[in-house]
């Protein structure tokens, strides 16, 4: 039996996070130290092995073009049900 493990990551800076105003589901893109962030991500994944990858579909958490899915290997799937929810517990 395989163990199925989840890595889970958040998308890089924004102005808006600079700015620390709440983004929810508006489409804000990543700002330069975003993208550099999600280009060192993926360098830092390159040598993981990964079944499926999921992203929302929102501009900010979807890989640099040309970059990620070729250096992590993975086909990428963008789904607006991966975009983050509060959830009552």
């Amino acid at each position: 039996m395989h163990a199925t493990r989840i890595v889970a990551v958040r998308h890089g800076e924004t102005d808006w996070n600079r700015e620390t105003r709440i983004q929810g589901h508006t489409d804000i893109p990543l700002n330069d130290h975003g993208q550099w962030q999600a280009v060192q991500l993926g360098l830092a994944l390159r040598e993981e092995s990964f079944a499926a990858c999921y992203s929302s579909d929102l501009i900010r958490a979807q890989p640099p073009p040309r970059r990620w899915p070729v250096t992590i290997g993975c086909r990428w799937r963008t789904t607006r049900p991966a975009r983050a929810q509060f959830w009552r517990v």
